[in-house]
């Protein structure tokens, strides 16, 4: 973890950059889980897709890029950085 290099603050300090560093951490894991489920059946099929019209071809295909857009929920982003100042 990257909070364990600071080396010349306070211990309070390095204590709370410890515990953030930890904390989005764990949301970045819990975003992956996410995201891997929801497109867990459409990896499997690509796969299969892929291996049934690409079997025996070379490496060389061009591929078609595919874009996909994807609608954020700006506010719920948006809330796990805000930060009470007071």
């Amino acid at each position: 973890m990257q909070a364990y290099h600071w080396t010349l603050i306070p211990s309070h300090l390095a204590e709370g950059i410890t515990a953030f560093a930890a904390e989005h951490a764990d949301t970045e894991c819990s975003w992956l889980t996410s995201w891997s489920n929801l497109w867990l059946a459409i990896r499997q099929r690509a796969k299969v897709v892929l291996e049934r019209d690409l079997k025996g071809q070379e490496d060389t295909i061009d591929v078609a890029v595919l874009e996909v857009e994807i609608d954020r929920d700006d506010d719920k982003d948006e809330a796990l950085f805000d930060v009470d100042e007071e």
